[in-house]
């Protein structure tokens, strides 16, 4: 028994789309680290340390760790560059950029091209899990020297209120 070819379609284009989706919002939680990267710098600067409040070796141990989570939800959004394949495909656009249009819709036309259709969407959404995993990786990192960022700048700020009172 033969699969239905729209049947097929239809679900490679579904988790393609699904997997574009889910790229999109690696990318908006990396946003969001940066963002939130921003403001606890913003605030660090104009409290603890225009006071005096940290010592040098302080200061540099919170930006180093504020730096790499940065580092890393920046890395999830560097663009992709990956190297063409050489092979027929109308979704990853460093291929799709050498078809000729004519030649392509006269192939279309006039031959059955659904094995390469889906091999294409095969191929695409294997490479875009790649590049999912590589985004949620950098973004798990970016978590953990966000995380520990704070958490050290929050253990010396209750160091320097402590030190305070006695």
């Amino acid at each position: 028994m033969k699969t239905d070819p729209r049947l097929v379609g239809q679900y490679l284009t579904n988790n393609y789309s699904q997997l574009q989706n889910i790229i999109s919002r690696a990318d908006t939680k990396a946003n969001i680290v940066l963002g939130l990267i921003g403001a606890i710098l913003s605030l660090f600067f104009n409290f603890s340390i225009t006071q005096n409040n940290f010592s040098m070796w302080q200061v540099m141990i919170v930006l180093t760790l504020f730096f790499i989570s940065g580092f890393f939800a920046f890395s999830t959004l560097y663009p992709r560059t990956s190297k063409k394949t050489n092979n027929f495909s109308l979704t990853y656009y460093r291929d799709a950029i050498d078809i000729d249009a004519k030649k392509t819709t006269a192939l279309f036309m006039k031959t059955d091209v659904e094995e390469k259709i889906t091999q294409d969407l095969i191929n695409n959404i294997k490479e875009l899990s790649k590049i999912i995993n590589n985004k949620f990786r950098n973004l798990r990192f970016s978590y953990i020297f966000l995380a520990l960022a704070v958490l050290i700048k929050v253990i010396f700020e209750l160091y320097y209120w402590f030190s305070l009172w006695r």
